[in-house]
């Protein structure tokens, strides 16, 4: 097993120029292949922060995501967060929905001690035809499944 590993002066010997690979992307030919749909948390004060969709809250009740950095939410702030959809294309970016809703946890990730939130929707908002289409467009991002709205 042990014979089997590299040796440590090949490994650090390795021509970096042999793992170097050059990427010229204009912003004319940029797309968005993967993730099409970008989600923004607010406090209520009209300062954005964007947030990474992890998944759907059992029941399509609402979703869970990680913060980019640790914020404090008071009592007063987590009755007024507001989540906006959008979506960005080459050229454009255009507001799906701006939906209030409630903080019901909040937790550190173990691994990257990333913040992690579960922000459930208010009343009737889950049912919305468009939240639904929203939700499924995310889990199909997160999939691997292409699909536009």
């Amino acid at each position: 097993m042990i014979g089997d590993l590299p040796e440590i002066d090949d490994i650090f010997n390795e021509s970096k120029k042999e793992k170097e690979t050059k990427i010229d992307i204009s912003d004319d030919e940029l797309e968005l292949i993967d993730k099409n749909i970008y989600l923004y948390i607010s406090k209520g004060n009209g300062k954005w922060i964007s947030v990474a969709f992890l998944e759907i809250a059992p029941g399509g009740i609402g979703l869970h995501v990680f913060l980019p950095l640790e914020i404090k939410i008071s009592t007063e702030e987590a009755a007024k967060l507001q989540l906006k959809f959008e979506q960005k294309s080459k050229s454009s970016s255009k507001i799906l929905k701006e939906v209030p809703v409630l903080l019901r946890w909040r937790e550190r990730d173990q691994i990257s001690g990333k913040m992690k939130l579960g922000l459930h929707f208010h009343g009737e908002v889950k049912n919305e035809p468009s939240i639904i289409e929203i939700l499924k467009i995310l889990k199909n991002q997160k999939d691997g499944i292409s699909h536009d709205l």
